[in-house]
């Protein structure tokens, strides 16, 4: 149900929400609440700007009445997933920093790593794969995996819209640009075929994907 300022959820059989206060504990639920509101000053978490330039920020909430600073809500009907193209990134979400402690993703990428064939080689790549929904770039032997599309290791940088850099973290073998304090975050680099080797460019803002 939605209003002009608040939409209540109830998720659909197959997803669940995972919230992360402002201590980084994380907590399950498949029923919320996400309220808006406009100022003219800036707060910080939960603001951007809206077609007026207005400051709008967010509040996140359980039914439960926990309170958190960022949401996610996966697909647990669908915890890995191939790309077949880099167009098929196109209009995707990355995964957002807050969320690669979160043990599910974590037990994911755990068995990844765990059963990669081992490689003599010492180049590594980065491939986007689709977990729980949500895109996810993991580095591994530039060998390994000749069919997902990837990007070159070390093209992908980290970078916030002002030209200020941030920092690229790694989680297992998951890499990941933690933007936290950009006000508005970009990642561009360029995505290859991994069957026909064609490159794509790729741009990332505020998480979500533009391939062309």
């Amino acid at each position: 149900m939605e209003s002009s300022n608040e939409i209540n959820f109830v998720l659909p059989e197959g997803y669940i929400a995972y919230g992360v206060d402002s201590n980084k504990i994380f907590s399950s639920f498949t029923e919320g609440r996400v309220t808006r509101r406009h100022t003219t000053q800036k707060e910080k978490p939960f603001e951007y700007a809206d077609s007026s330039g207005q400051e709008e920020i967010q509040s996140i909430s359980a039914s439960s009445g926990l309170a958190f600073v960022e949401m996610g809500i996966f697909n647990t009907e669908e915890p890995l997933r191939f790309f077949e193209s880099p167009t098929e990134l196109n209009g995707n979400f990355l995964l957002p920093a807050s969320f690669y402690n979160l043990d599910i993703l974590q037990n994911v990428l755990g068995e990844i790593q765990d059963n990669l064939i081992p490689s003599q080689v010492s180049e590594t790549k980065i491939v986007a794969l689709s977990i729980f929904g949500y895109v996810v770039f993991v580095e591994v032997a530039a060998d390994i995996d000749t069919v997902s599309p990837y990007m070159l290791a070390s093209a992908v940088r980290c970078g916030c819209t002002d030209g200020s850099s941030y920092l690229k973290n790694k989680a297992l073998l998951a890499v990941h640009c933690d933007s936290y304090n950009c006000e508005s975050s970009v990642l561009a680099t360029g995505i290859y075929d991994g069957q026909t080797l064609q490159k794509y460019a790729l741009e990332a803002r505020e998480h979500y994907l533009n391939v062309f």
